[in-house]
């Protein structure tokens, strides 16, 4: 069982935070450089000011002509800045398909498969060498066999959960598929299973291989 995703996800979080202070840092230095001390804007920056820049900043000759207009510093410094790009940080709102006020899935969702043809499907994606059933006898000190998904929040209850039974003295049982964010909400996790709607002919049935092999007390949404 690997609980290490949320943890990956924050380090990748952290990376990307680090980038977009180093973005926001080119910003202020071509404003620092294209601005006069007077606070007005150089409409024709001196050919050494532009000869510095590309020295600092290749990636800005756009046409790569060995030399930096106005028009592509200053393109530069936009896109540097995030300035008429696609919106920064979490995405806030989701579309979701249709399909979810319908009765029931399309035909083809995993749910609806037989057992043997979820583990088959499942086995594949994993490849060799790795076995797709998760299972684990019936414990006898009253612990719970659980399967969960979640998104990243529920990561430190997901790790602390078996550490509180243990304190109990009783061992727990888990079997997880989680993401970060939107992509552990049970809409995401649940079509992703089935291979419906946006995941249609890419299921991954982590869980519903295990669920439907292997014998579990209680599932858990988060």
């Amino acid at each position: 069982m690997n609980l290490n995703g949320p943890l990956v996800r924050e380090v990748e979080h952290g990376a990307h935070m680090k980038l977009n202070i180093r973005c926001s840092r080119l910003a202020w230095t071509f404003l620092a450089i294209l601005i006069t001390p007077g606070g007005v804007a150089c409409a024709n920056p001196a050919k050494d000011q532009l000869a510095q820049l590309l020295k600092r900043f290749p990636q800005a000759d756009a046409n790569k002509d060995g030399v930096l207009t106005v028009a592509e510093a200053l393109a530069f410094r936009d896109k540097a800045s995030g300035r008429g790009g696609a919106q920064r940080g979490a995405a806030r709102s989701f579309k979701v398909h249709p399909g979810w006020e319908k009765e029931k899935f399309p035909e083809h969702a995993m749910c609806y498969q037989s057992p043997e043809r979820i583990r088959e499907t499942y086995a594949k994606l994993l490849g060799p060498d790795r076995h797709p059933i998760a299972s684990f006898a019936k414990p006898k000190d009253g612990g719970l066999r659980l399967v969960g998904t979640g998104h990243s929040f529920m990561g430190p209850g997901y790790k602390t959960l078996p550490k509180i039974c243990q304190a109990a003295g009783f061992k727990q049982p888990l079997h997880l598929h989680t993401g970060g964010g939107m992509t552990g909400s049970t809409r995401y996790k649940w079509e992703q299973e089935n291979g419906i709607f946006q995941f249609k002919g890419k299921a991954k049935p982590k869980l519903l291989a295990s669920i439907a092999n292997a014998e579990w007390e209680a599932m858990m949404w988060g």
